[in-house]
């Protein structure tokens, strides 16, 4: 059951950005964006999109297969990653601001110097006494700031050193089972592998945890010693979910898990979730394409559009009330076991570019208890009067 008072993860203001390129091709690719949720004990987080709008890069920089530019994650209350960007901008920003002090107060002492002839030169010592005083403070304390500045990124640095046994309640199923196997290890190495990189050596014990792992996924312990190409897709997926199991995680990041298997290998694999997350009280962080399968499968939904998350509510309340654009353009494709509705269907398109916003700037907004919209202030006054709260 979810624990609606405990959060296992949250992710604060992460941003991800890859940067390809040199000289004027230099681009900056914003992967991911400024997000911001949290994943409570015992949910099912849904995390959908299109291709390429950053679920993925999402789920691998939770597992710290990617540093983080900017923001913070936490897992169980412990900063796990943190990203520097800001305060790298901030300290460029500080020494800007002393160069420019700088500047000003020598333009400053050579007016006082063009104007010293005619004045008095005692008061004229006084004034640019005061002003290299003036600016000898502000670059005290700019100093400061910058070197306060520098303590936090060696702070993150720290956090960004992987915690082998806390980083082990935390594991992954991949998207492609057959590249995600190694094809020169028989099951039971790739599947026991986690428990050897946690330093457990007894062979014995190995074994038996490994057809234990098996066998919660429905394999058989003489699959043990096959390669991974004897099996079928939905068999493999098995595999992995098993070396995601054998360590006794307590949050699973399921990044599309179903998206390569035929619709009844898809069922088995959902129930097969369904099943273990009862039986363990595991929390899942669902990666998905298919809105139909996030429906049955999760509690909450968040939408990512273009690496922002633009909605976030409740998997029924989604469904009932969508409020972005985006959303609707998402449920409006999802298709219908009905030959008449389908016929009829219309698509609604999503163009961004008629959400063009100068002043009144977007931001994620609690429309309704639990159902938050990225919107402005405009937009959000037009959601509260579509679900009659005005």
């Amino acid at each position: 059951m979810t624990n609606a008072n405990e959060k296992i993860l949250q992710l604060k203001n992460v941003r991800l950005y890859f940067r390809s390129g040199f000289g004027k091709r230099k681009v900056v690719v914003k992967a991911v964006h400024n997000i911001s949720f949290d994943v409570y004990k015992g949910e099912v987080f849904g995390l959908v999109g299109e291709s390429g709008c950053g679920k993925t890069t999402t789920g691998r920089a939770i597992i710290k297969l990617y540093n983080l530019t900017d923001g913070q994650i936490y897992f169980k209350g412990k900063l796990i990653s943190e990203g520097n960007r800001g305060k790298n901008l901030e300290i460029k920003r500080l020494r800007q601001e002393i160069k420019e002090k700088i500047k000003e107060t020598n333009s400053q002492i050579s007016e006082l110097k063009g104007e010293g002839v005619k004045s008095n030169e005692e008061k004229l010592a006084v004034e640019i006494g005061e002003a290299q005083q003036e600016l000898k403070s502000f670059i005290a304390e700019k100093k400061a700031q910058i070197s306060e500045l520098k303590k936090q990124k060696a702070l993150a640095k720290r956090a960004n050193v992987r915690d082998p046994e806390l980083m082990s309640k935390m594991q992954m199923i991949f998207q492609d089972p057959i590249d995600s196997l190694n094809p020169r290890m028989t099951v039971k190495e790739i599947i026991s592998e986690g428990l050897k990189i946690n330093g457990i050596r007894d062979k014995e014990f190995i074994d038996k945890e490994v057809n234990r792992a098996l066998e919660l996924v429905g394999l058989l312990p003489d699959h043990a010693n096959r390669y991974p190409h004897e099996f079928s897709g939905g068999q493999r997926q098995r595999i992995g979910i098993a070396r995601a199991l054998i360590v006794n995680p307590e949050l699973i990041i399921a990044d599309e898990p179903i998206s390569a298997l035929d619709v009844s290998i898809q069922a088995q694999i959902i129930n097969l979730l369904n099943d273990l997350r009862k039986k363990f009280g595991l929390t899942i962080l669902f990666i998905a394409h298919n809105l139909s399968v996030v429906k049955f499968f999760c509690d909450r939904i968040a939408v990512m559009y273009y690496g922002r998350i633009v909605e976030i509510a409740t998997s029924d309340e989604l469904f009932k009330h969508p409020l972005h654009p985006y959303t609707k353009a998402l449920l409006s494709a999802v298709p219908m076991p009905d030959p008449d509705y389908e016929k009829t269907r219309r698509r609604i398109t999503y163009n961004p570019s008629l959400r063009k916003f100068t002043v009144d700037k977007p931001k994620m907004v609690e429309i309704y208890p639990g159902h938050f919209v990225y919107a402005s202030e405009e937009e959000v006054k037009a959601y509260r009067k579509e679900l009659n709260l005005e």
